[in-house]
């Protein structure tokens, strides 16, 4: 068995940065699930394979970023 991968995702919502460990599924069926923002709610990664997300963790939290504002015309 391959030893597990680390990788991470971002929050679109607040900008918390999260690392899991991928790991292969120890049955080699499929794996589903979702993980959502610890802080604002919102889905930060969904899975469905052969590869299963475990030990969730803040890794960094990125400065508020301003919103944009798009404005039509015409």
């Amino acid at each position: 068995m391959t030893p597990p991968v680390t990788v991470h995702f971002t929050c679109i919502g607040c900008g918390i940065v999260y690392s899991a460990s991928q790991e292969r599924s120890a049955t080699h069926t499929n794996a589903s699930g979702t993980f959502n923002c610890w802080q604002c709610g919102k889905l930060v990664h969904h899975w469905v394979g052969i590869y299963d997300y475990n030990g969730w963790r803040i890794t960094h939290v990125l400065p508020n970023q301003p919103k944009v504002r798009i404005e039509r015309r015409g």
